[in-house]
């Protein structure tokens, strides 16, 4: 008897091993049809802040940078939804995966951990603006030598603005609105004021006399544009999904004309209150 216990440990053995891949092979078949009845979704979920003329639960659209959103994903079927905080919590959400993306910011490898991006669908400029009178002719930012600039503090106006103001190139003056950067250039407090130049442009139209606007210059072209993408959190399971279907319709709208048209209705209500 006890001779045959061996055998019989074995054939258990491959009995017990037998049992586990029928098991095993129907958990996966059961998982894979499982995923395969999940439904593709019709909804993204996106933060953002507020950058007026750019965006804003105020501005028909959303401004023109959330318009090209939702309608590059509207022509893949897919419903848009926003939520509006502060720059700072607006990411924050975004890294966790609260939401599953957030529009308009530019590339750099610390995002990059968080976030994949998609195809840049818009560029912003930025612009210098300084008095007549001063008879500035800048070139490069090494003309800015010596000057004094008012800027906002917090925001960001690049890698090479950040590098000079580093270097002691040229002094920095902060202040909280993009409306008072303009105000202390014509006041005569600073030499020249930086802002972006879709903001500058709106401020200067909107809230200017026709004095002070003719009594200013614009520069735009001492520092590079930045690419804007939309951010997919990599937190998020759809990721690669809203990636793909965005880069879609940006495409298609390019390819019908509708882009350069909210572009076109974009610059024409910068020269005017309409935004």
């Amino acid at each position: 008897m006890s001779a045959s216990l061996p055998c019989m440990s074995y054939y258990v053995f491959n009995i017990y091993s037998l049992v586990v891949k029928l098991a095993l092979a129907a958990l996966l078949s059961t998982s894979l049809h499982c995923l395969a009845q999940v439904p593709t979704p019709h909804q993204i979920t996106i933060s953002s802040g507020e950058w007026s003329p750019y965006i804003s639960p105020l501005l028909q659209g959303g401004g023109p940078f959330s318009q090209i959103v939702t309608e590059s994903y509207a022509l893949e079927g897919i419903e848009t939804k926003y939520t509006y905080l502060s720059w700072t919590e607006s990411m924050a959400v975004a890294k966790r995966g609260d939401v599953d993306g957030i529009i308009a910011w530019s590339f750099n490898t610390e995002r990059e951990i968080f976030f994949q991006f998609s195809a840049p669908f818009a560029n912003h400029h930025m612009a210098f603006a300084y008095r007549k009178e001063s008879h500035y002719r800048w070139e490069t930012l090494d003309d800015l030598k010596g000057i004094t600039v008012a800027a906002v503090a917090g925001n960001y106006y690049g890698k090479d603005f950040q590098a000079a103001e580093r270097a002691g190139m040229f002094k920095v003056v902060l202040t909280t609105t993009e409306q008072k950067v303009l105000e202390m250039l014509l006041d005569g407090r600073v030499d020249a004021a930086v802002s972006g130049h879709g903001v500058m442009m709106r401020i200067i139209n909107r809230y200017l006399t026709p004095d002070e606007i003719a009594s200013l210059e614009l520069n735009t072209h001492i520092l590079p544009s930045q690419e804007l993408h939309m951010l997919l959190s990599r937190k998020t399971p759809w990721s690669d999904f809203y990636l793909e279907s965005f880069n879609r319709g940006f495409e298609k709208l390019k390819a019908s004309g509708r882009y350069e048209q909210i572009l076109m209705g974009y610059e024409k209500s910068l020269m005017t209150n309409d935004q």
